[in-house]
């Protein structure tokens, strides 16, 4: 059967018109009779139609530029479309192979998200943890063996009983334990009795304080035997008797700190066996942090600030007045900060002298009555209770006066600070003067005299008035009596904690007290005992709470924990993370080591070791997005082409 040319009019799918060929046996041209007759001539395609060459066909002209029809690249290095050979047979199965085994690697075990990769690195932390503590319990357990061995013989050789034995065995170990932070061994003994050595009683060894004692050389460590319901355990202190640590980081507190906790709680420390202490400013309301210099008291006041910033509270929710006699070095790191408290007495939030503290004061308590007379206008009784009650918009910050050095304002005995003593001395001293050039007194001894002593007497008088000092706690008293229903706390810190310094007027409203080491009458007055005066490590302290003492270890917060958290606080834009490596430093790490590729799994594996965390990593590289940086005295950009490809520095062609 010949073909014929016939094409069906109908027709305009190629792919049909083929199929049709080999079973219709029809002879398909390449171009339908539909598609010859739908085709229009294009008038204007060129200048021929009207007896000329057009420029577009002639062979000498020269190509013109359009640069709006420019197609766009994101990288003039890049292909803009798939150009690789697929390769076929065995080599196409070799080298799709690895991508299908992956593929189905991901299906069967899928990649972690950032909360669990998280858990895995909080994981391995305390896996390292359990390795070190069963490594020393081990040790330990074999040291305390052979010593009860060598007092058992030593009681064995005293008895007069003649069927003793002549060699005793060892004693058995059965559980071990430690606690959160890793501070506290606890060893099970075995007292099963058939384990048990004969001759050995086990009940002496939680009353005798012998053992204890006996142990200390041989462990070198404190311990203690403990006879309870559940056995006989000894317990190894790997710091000291309290069982504290000797070093907390700021983020290792943070970590233990309730998401349901009030938003202006503060983080203390962590006190024996681990337990973490947190108050919460509507109980105590005011406190008092005091202790000798470089043992933590600045520390401490960082630390509460940064942990309300790192919590996220906006301006809308805390407000802050520092007052850092320090010429403002203390409080030199939240200068831009928009949580500061600003009107037309205080400029900055941050009060640097001496003559800027009254006016703050009589500021504060204007403010204070002030929001007392809104929260009473609204059937109110206090600032906890009013904010419940109204929308957000209407809702008041809780504003927090610090003051970094009471004793520095306490002991000042200026009318209004040294420079207004001096001021004033310079204008007695111009009065007394002019009234001796005006009476002609320098002719006549004895009125020179008499207008000396009228000028001394006026010093005097100056001198012997209520002095700044004075004049300041009483009105931070009257302040602190009224501030805790207005929503207003202080927060006061001195390195001198004397009785002249913290007098009865103001201790009485600050119950709730954190004292790090202090000398003997600086412990007295902080706390009524001496227990401050013993303190040996660097941020050890005693909390005092509702009458109750608490030995803690508060936490040590850097200076770059600082940065990065006020900063974040500042621009809403992170830095990094909140241990130290910056997002510069990731960045030029990526540029040297990756390419440029900015994978947040990679990255995360490179610097997990200096406790990076990985939703950290994202959403730095998220927040990065289409902002430009300069690595290396050139500047890149961060581009993301899509959901799947990791983030690509492109530089950026000035």
């Amino acid at each position: 059967m010949t073909a014929h040319s016939k094409i069906p009019t109908n027709i305009t799918d190629t792919r049909l018109l083929r199929s049709m060929e080999k079973r219709r046996n029809i002879l398909a041209r390449t171009v339908s009779r539909v598609f010859q007759n739908q085709s229009k001539p294009l008038a204007n395609t060129a200048s021929s139609q009207n007896g000329n060459i057009g420029q577009e066909q002639s062979s000498t002209s020269t190509p013109v530029i359009n640069p709006k029809h420019d197609i766009p690249c994101d990288d003039p290095l890049e292909y803009c479309t798939d150009v690789s050979k697929k390769p076929k047979g065995l080599i196409r199965w070799a080298k799709l192979l690895p991508g299908r085994i992956k593929r189905y690697y991901w299906i069967l075990f899928p990649k972690p998200t950032a909360e669990e990769l998280e858990d895995l690195r909080l994981e391995n932390i305390e896996k390292e943890k359990d390795k070190i503590a069963i490594t020393e319990m081990r040790v330990f357990m074999g040291k305390s063996a052979r010593k009860l061995g060598q007092l058992g013989m030593r009681d064995l050789l005293n008895s007069p009983d003649p069927n003793k034995p002549k060699k005793l065995k060892l004693v058995r170990f059965s559980a071990m334990a430690r606690d959160v932070l890793n501070n506290k061994l606890v060893m099970r003994l075995d007292t099963e009795p058939s384990h048990l050595p004969t001759y050995v009683q086990v009940s002496k060894l939680g009353r005798d304080d012998v053992y204890s004692d006996e142990m200390l050389p041989t462990l070198g460590k404190y311990s203690q035997w403990d006879s309870q319901n559940y056995g006989v355990t000894l317990t190894v202190f790997r710091h000291g008797l309290e069982g504290l640590p000797e070093h907390v980081s700021i983020e290792e507190l943070w970590k233990k700190m309730p998401d349901n906790k009030p938003p202006y709680t503060v983080a203390i420390g962590f006190g024996d066996n681990s337990s973490t202490h947190f108050i919460d400013p509507s109980e105590y309301p005011h406190l008092l942090v005091s202790g000798t210099t470089g043992w933590g008291k600045s520390n401490m006041l960082n630390n509460i600030l940064c942990l309300w910033l790192n919590r996220g509270l906006t301006p809308e929710q805390i407000q802050f007045v520092l007052f850092d006699l320090k010429k403002g070095m203390e409080f030199s790191s939240y200068e831009n900060l928009p949580h500061l408290y600003k009107d037309e007495e205080i400029k900055t939030g941050i009060i640097e002298d001496l003559e800027g503290v009254l006016p703050a004061l009589h500021r504060m308590q204007v403010v204070r009555d002030q929001r007392m007379d809104i929260i009473k206008k609204n059937g109110c009784k206090s600032f906890q209770e009013y904010n419940l009650d109204v929308p957000p918009s209407k809702r008041l910050p809780a504003i927090f006066l610090f003051f970094d050095e009471w004793a520095k304002i306490r002991l000042s005995r200026s009318g209004s600070g040294p420079k207004a003593l001096a001021r004033e001395v310079i204008e007695l001293a111009n009065k007394a003067i002019m009234n001796i050039f005006k009476d002609r007194a320098q002719d006549d001894r004895g009125m020179l005299f008499d207008a000396l002593v009228e000028f001394g007497k006026a010093v005097l008088k100056l001198r012997t008035a209520k002095h700044f000092g004075l004049e300041a706690e009483e009105m931070l008293a009257e302040f602190t009596n009224l501030a805790r229903a207005a929503g207003m706390f202080v927060v006061l810190a001195t390195q001198h904690p004397s009785k002249e310094v913290l007098s009865g007027l103001i201790m009485i409203n600050f119950p709730t007290r954190i004292v790090l080491k202090s000398s003997v009458g600086g412990s007295l007055a902080a706390l009524g005992t001496r227990s401050a005066f013993s303190l040996e490590h660097k941020g050890r302290a005693i909390l005092l709470d509702r009458g109750i003492e608490t030995k803690i270890q508060t936490p040590e917060i850097k200076p770059e924990n600082i940065k990065f958290i006020v900063h974040k606080a500042i621009t809403g834009e992170s830095l990094g993370n909140i241990n130290g490596i910056s997002l510069d430093y990731i960045l030029k790490y990526a540029l040297e080591n990756l390419g440029g590729a900015l994978d947040g799994l990679e990255l995360y594996k490179t610097f997990k070791e200096q406790n990076v965390r990985y939703r950290w990593i994202l959403q730095a590289l998220r927040e990065a997005e289409g902002k430009e940086f300069v690595i290396s005295g050139t500047k890149y950009k961060v581009n993301h082409k899509g959901k799947n490809a990791p983030r690509q520095l492109i530089r950026v062609k000035e």
